[in-house]
């Protein structure tokens, strides 16, 4: 034995890839095959892992002590095999090859494998032979550097031992060692042959790898790869344009530790995790991320799948992320404009079917106070109520029916001192100051001038009414690159809670203790109307500004 395994090391370098069937009849002589097998392999400096029973391990042990020194048996591994052969679990053992393999594959070094199945009970034998020949395992086997597998020939049928002498190239008893007769070479290629003289396959590999790295790194979507531990090893460009997190600051760290992960969505790391160990994947479910520049959730679908190796084990998982934050904001513009669009013409059909009994109520109203002068107070809160359900209902009709056949170009400026000039006195009263440093130039916009201006009246009394102790309103207009105008209303109020700001603008939602939740929404439907955006500021207990951007349509310089 010792004289044909050191000639199977000087052997053309393709059979260093043998798989050798090992049918022994006396465990003395295994034994001796087994501790000539290992002293042979350390001597040259190969890794040597022994799968087999305790016994057969310490008496190894006992024949090569002395005769190895301490630094080469570092490269011996023993895994004891009891405990498997027992219980014949197939997943088991194969996990377990296929995570030996994995090791030393990483490692990048040839070894030696020396795998037994040393029972007398022949049922535990021949099932151990049938997992040998199945296809995964025997594919498996293609792996090693070159590998013994062991059977005790007391146990093993001989039917077991000429199948598997088809998958073995070649076969050794206690007595003889020789090519098998009924090897078939396999069809399909070697997991991966360790061949350090090819130089030319470990090029077309790195080639390989950094063509993929550049595939990711230049996709447009964000991706981030993860290992088999969970720990991110990549990540994309895209990923940091989109989250404006350094690589830096994410390579190394653990899923479940990544910051950009809001809280109240960490659940998903378990229920991910769970997925990619069961080999399924998430398909484009909606969740938020949180960016790093202004600590705002962003919208995202996330789709995550698992990453085999060469041996179909799991071994990590890609994560790629996809922005719907337009997407989103389409969809919620849309229904927005569904909900106006309904709200419209709910309001319409009710403002006019109550004006007409309200008008008729105010008449008589006035008539009773005429003739009963001694109840002249109650008339005139009855009157002022009366007023203010008419005031709601013109609101609601001039919501549903906004009007711009009168449209054309208009003098923005001229209509801002109109408005400041109207509500200067309401102003006063509300110790604030309009602060309007008119521009030089004068600007124009396409649009029906009285709407306009109720737009804008609009505005300044909410600005006037959010500063109950007095202020100052500062109203700048300017004009914006890309032919664009922008006219700003900053006051010094109460502002809007933060979480109140998604919602203005909806109709019917006020933060005003009498306010109707129509005026914002009627002043912002006129403003888009002539093809304007409107977008609000607002820090509570410092203020709040209401930029109004428009198309220009001419400016003529002061």
């Amino acid at each position: 034995m010792r004289r044909e395994l050191s000639q199977l090391n000087q052997l053309d370098p393709n059979l260093i890839h043998a798989r050798i069937l090992y049918v022994y009849d006396e465990e003395k002589n295994y034994l001796d095959q087994l501790v000539d097998a290992v002293t042979i392999s350390l001597d040259a400096q190969y890794k040597f892992v022994l799968f087999d029973t305790r016994a057969h391990y310490k008496t190894m042990l006992a024949a090569i002590e002395g005769k190895i020194d301490a630094d080469k048996l570092k490269q011996f591994e023993f895994i004891e095999s009891d405990d498997l052969i027992q219980e014949m679990n197939d997943r088991k053992i194969l996990n377990l090859y296929y995570h030996l393999i994995d090791e030393l594959f990483t490692e990048q070094t040839e070894f030696r494998l020396w795998i037994s199945c040393a029972t007398e009970d022949s049922e535990r034998v021949n099932n151990l032979a049938k997992l040998t020949l199945k296809e995964d395992f025997s594919r498996l086997m293609m792996s090693y550097g070159w590998s013994v597998y062991a059977f005790p020939g007391k146990s093993i049928t001989a039917l077991h031992q000429n199948r598997l002498k088809k998958i073995f190239n070649f076969f050794m008893n206690d007595n003889d060692f020789v090519r098998s007769n009924l090897y078939r070479i396999p069809e399909q290629k070697p997991y991966f042959i360790i061949d350090k003289s090819n130089q030319r396959i470990e090029k077309k590999l790195n080639l390989t790898r950094r063509n993929l790295e550049s595939l990711i790194n230049n996709y447009v979507d964000p991706i981030k790869i993860l290992d088999e531990e969970d720990k991110v090893i990549l990540v994309n460009d895209a990923y940091t344009r989109l989250l404006h997190w350094p690589k830096d600051e994410l390579l190394g760290l653990p899923y479940s530790k990544l910051p950009c992960i809001p809280e109240e969505r960490r659940f998903e790391i378990r229920r991910d995790r769970s997925f990619t160990l069961i080999g399924q994947s998430v398909q484009a479910y909606q969740t938020q991320r949180l960016r790093k520049r202004d600590a705002r959730l962003v919208d995202v679908t996330l789709t995550s799948f698992p990453l085999m190796n060469m041996y179909r084990r799991i071994n990590g998982r890609a994560v790629i992320l996809r922005d719907t934050t337009e997407k989103n904001n389409a969809i919620a513009a849309f229904l927005k404009t569904e909900q106006l669009s309904t709200a419209g013409d709910l309001a319409e059909g009710i403002a006019r079917e109550l004006l007409q009994p309200i008008t008729s109520i105010k008449g008589f109203a006035q008539l009773l106070e005429r003739e009963d002068q001694t109840n002249s107070g109650y008339f005139a809160v009855i009157n002022s109520e009366i007023d203010r359900v008419v005031r709601i209902l013109r609101e609601l009709l001039s919501f549903s029916e906004p009007k711009f056949s009168t449209q054309k170009a208009e003098n923005l400026i001229s209509l801002l001192n109109e408005v400041i000039l109207f509500l200067e006195p309401q102003a006063r009263i509300a110790n604030v100051r309009i602060v309007f440093d008119a521009p030089t130039e004068i600007f124009f916009v396409d649009c029906d001038r009285s709407q306009m201006k109720q737009a804008f009246i609009n505005y300044i009394k909410n600005a006037i009414e959010a500063m109950p102790k007095g202020g100052i309103l500062t109203i700048v207009c300017k004009q914006l690159p890309g032919r664009q105008l922008s006219v700003t209303f900053t006051d010094q109020g109460v502002g809007v809670p933060k979480e109140f700001l998604s919602k203005i603008g909806n109709l019917f939602f006020t933060t005003k203790e009498n306010g109707t939740g129509l005026g914002f929404s009627v002043s912002k439907r006129i403003v888009e109307t002539f093809h304007g955006t409107v977008k609000l500021f607002s820090k509570e207990n410092v203020g709040t500004t209401i930029q109004l951007i428009f198309p220009s349509s001419g400016t003529i310089k002061g």
